[in-house]
């Protein structure tokens, strides 16, 4: 017993000892500093159950009135881990108050979950030069009193090869002769070519008497590739990383080239 606790129990003791012999209550409130209420709660207490009335009790309740088993502790920690599950709403399934179900995670250590491991990125990588390139354009901001022009970049899958093409315009014709040239340029045919859904490559033409060679609902870039012997294929709508070896390519050019060319530029500019 800690002993600040025996002190006071034999404070109580002693107080309570004097009221006996006639000391009135509001004289040993204001000498041992309490109120008459809690004077008198000791005293019944020792009217009660004698000096034993005068030790110090636990704070913990006679009566839990909501205890879980052990199947419900078995099933509320299943359910932690399965669902990731909080308090307030693990508390309805099990008909207990979200302070007994936290108290309960607590004692098992759940009370804190960590973080679900991130999900395994699957990488893709083509198997032999060729098979498969990547094809994109980028817009670049021209200066001031200079038309904007177009990059298309072809980027190989396998051995990270690029060849870049500079036109004034964004067209199917200008993707083509990117297509064209990067094969020239690498050395080794290519097989396959991935693209976003811009609409130079992916907007097919609704089959009319104006273009009747488009029918089966082709696009020309792809139409022309096919013609080749050049498959092509388009990324998801909205996932740009599936082609994110060009796109990754197009900001190191525009940070370690571009960027960095049009500072110079207007620092000449304005000197």
């Amino acid at each position: 017993m800690h002993p600040n606790t025996k002190l006071a129990s034999y404070t109580r003791e002693r107080m309570v000892k004097e009221h006996c012999e006639g000391e009135p209550v509001s004289i040993l409130s204001r000498r041992y500093g309490i109120s008459r209420t809690i004077f008198y709660r000791w005293w019944k207490r020792y009217l009660s159950q004698g000096k034993e009335g005068l030790e110090n009790r636990t704070s913990r309740p006679h009566k839990v009135r909501y205890r879980l088993t052990e199947r419900e502790v078995d099933q509320l920690v299943e359910w932690r881990l399965e669902k990731r599950l909080g308090p307030a709403r693990l508390a309805p399934m099990l008909s207990a108050p979200s302070s007994t179900i936290y108290r309960c995670l607590l004692r098992h250590g759940m009370g804190r979950l960590p973080r679900p491991p991130r999900p395994i990125v699957v990488r893709y990588e083509a198997k032999a030069p060729g098979e498969l390139i990547h094809l994109d354009v980028l817009h670049l901001f021209a200066l001031k009193g200079q038309k904007p022009v177009y990059q298309f970049t072809v980027v190989d899958d396998y051995t990270r090869l690029a060849y870049a093409l500079i036109v004034p315009r964004r067209t199917t014709a200008a993707a083509l002769e990117a297509v064209k040239e990067a094969q020239i340029s690498f050395g080794f045919p290519i097989k396959r070519v991935l693209t976003d859904n811009d609409v130079t490559f992916a907007w097919t033409f609704r089959p009319n008497w104006r273009n009747p060679q488009n029918a089966g609902g082709m696009t020309r870039f792809t139409a022309t590739l096919k013609a080749w012997g050049i498959r092509h294929s388009l990324t998801r709508i909205r996932r740009p990383q599936t082609n994110g070896k060009v796109e990754r390519f197009h900001r190191t050019i525009r940070e370690e080239l571009y960027r960095s060319a049009t500072l110079s530029t207007s620092a000449r500019r304005r000197g």
